[in-house]
């Protein structure tokens, strides 16, 4: 966890500098894009996020590149129903992020996750964003860039509760089964 409640992007971009191996070696001709200071002067870099996430262990792409999977975590209280304004601010931290030297590493990825009880039925930005994932095989996406280093998803805890299950399905039977004998 590289960043919760309290602590804005700037913060988060120099707690992922510092641990993210590697990180610093860099080519001569980019060092003028890895000024973390730059950064201050973006709009929203002071915003606070519920929880920044980054995996110690490296993921792997269709193609075998490797990256490091960052993961920021907007929660909401039961009592709103997720909306467009929400949306909105997901999409500001992709742009925070898409525009920040501090997270502009390739071997980056991100996704951004707005966590909801539930998805306002009147709300049309989300639930065409939605469809259109429905339609491309990936639940809860509503955004992403042309290489997919940033991605933005909705979800309710309900959806979130599901996928775990059906994720986990075999081993959650095995350890009910194991239970059950004991």
């Amino acid at each position: 966890m590289l960043g919760a409640e309290e602590d804005d992007f700037q913060k988060i971009s120099l707690n992922l500098r510092n641990h993210v191996k590697g990180i610093d070696s860099i080519d001569e001709g980019d060092f003028e894009s890895m000024d973390l200071e730059s950064g201050l002067d973006i709009e929203g870099v002071r915003r606070q996020v519920d929880l920044f996430l980054a995996r110690k262990n490296i993921g792997f792409n269709s193609r075998g590149e490797s990256y490091y999977q960052c993961t920021i975590i907007e929660i909401k209280r039961p009592a709103v129903a997720l909306n467009e304004k929400h949306l909105k601010q997901i999409r500001d931290y992709a742009r925070i992020i898409f525009e920040h030297s501090g997270f502009s590493m390739e071997k980056m990825r991100f996704e951004i996750i707005l966590v909801g009880r539930k998805i306002s039925d009147k709300d049309f930005d989300i639930n065409s964003a939605l469809e259109t994932a429905d339609a491309n095989n990936e639940p809860g996406l509503v955004f992403s860039t042309k290489n997919d280093r940033i991605k933005g998803y909705v979800k309710t805890w309900g959806t979130i509760f599901a996928e775990f299950d059906l994720a986990n399905h075999y081993l959650l039977e095995k350890l009910q089964t194991k239970r059950g004998l004991s």
